[in-house]
């Protein structure tokens, strides 16, 4: 039960990863590595503002920051680009290279050890509840908890407000929306603003649960690139498969050593591809057996 329950919590988690980075996937169809830079620019925000100016102005700034950082990349790399005709690959590139140069700035400035923060409402989040048989923090479900409620919120817009339909008519076709009068840009803007600020309250989360350093971004976005594409790049679809994987590790954990966990998610997208392939080819074969018995008859 243990372990349906740890696996619960961070397929939650990795929900909230996953939708960030759907959203903007999408809408898209770059692989913003720009993003892991995004969750941990938002971590170290609040970690050199709250000794500053408090724990919720710091939040604040932190998110106002994130989502800054995302909506800079679209604006200053990848959209100028665009016009200029480059290709998907070049947009990866030149991300990546945006990404290292953010990592390679916070390690500069502020070292490569692990920072951390107080806890808010320490003495009750750090207390341990008894759920299903298995001891867990409260901080850990509510960190589950505000995961879930976020990627909740976030259908419900997506599915219910005029802007979330113009979101969905961009990604699923964007010429034909823009003939329609939808401002594409504009959408691309307001999907990179909501998947930063989704991934930078994910990095506060985790400053906060277990501490952050200048490369944890880049796990984080592995694991959310991997639910995306497991989960056809549905925002629904890639929690559904964030929970798929948060079970699957770990239940993999207990024939695996903890070492492998950051390859878990690689491991788990070559099991999903194999099978993937291995259902195509199976339809496949059903399809001509079925095309041979059609025409025989």
């Amino acid at each position: 039960m243990s372990l349906l329950l740890y696996g619960l919590i961070s397929g939650c988690v990795y929900g909230l990863w996953a939708a960030s980075f759907s959203l903007i996937y999408r809408a898209t169809r770059i692989f913003h590595v720009v993003h892991a830079a995004v969750f941990t620019t938002a971590a170290y925000g609040y970690w050199v503002a709250s000794p500053l100016i408090g724990q919720v102005a710091a939040a604040a700034f932190a998110l106002v920051l994130s989502v800054v950082l995302g909506v800079g990349a679209e604006l200053l790399l990848y959209r100028p680009l665009a016009r200029r005709g480059a290709s998907a690959v070049l947009l990866f590139v030149v991300s990546l290279g945006a990404y290292i140069v953010v990592e390679n700035t916070i390690q500069l400035i502020w070292g490569a050890a692990p920072r951390s923060v107080p806890v808010p409402f320490d003495s009750v989040l750090q207390t341990y509840v008894t759920v299903l048989g298995a001891g867990v923090s409260a901080l850990e479900l509510a960190e589950a908890g505000v995961a879930l409620a976020l990627w909740g919120g976030l259908v419900a817009f997506l599915r219910w407000t005029s802007l979330g339909a113009a979101i969905r008519a961009v990604t699923i076709a964007p010429e034909l929306a823009e003939l329609s009068g939808i401002k594409v840009g504009q959408i691309r803007v307001a999907t990179f603003a909501g998947g930063s600020l989704l991934i930078g309250i994910a990095g506060l989360m985790m400053l906060m649960k277990t501490g952050i350093e200048p490369s944890s971004g880049l796990p984080v976005w592995v694991v959310a690139i991997v639910a995306t594409l497991i989960g056809r790049a549905s925002v629904v679809g890639s929690f559904v498969a964030s929970i798929g994987m948060g079970l699957t590790e770990s239940a993999m954990l207990i024939w695996f050593p903890a070492a492998w966990q950051p390859a878990m998610p690689v491991l788990i997208l070559l099991g999903f591809l194999v099978v993937d392939a291995a259902r195509a080819r199976l339809v496949t074969w059903q399809g001509r057996r079925l095309a041979r018995r059609n025409v025989a008859g």
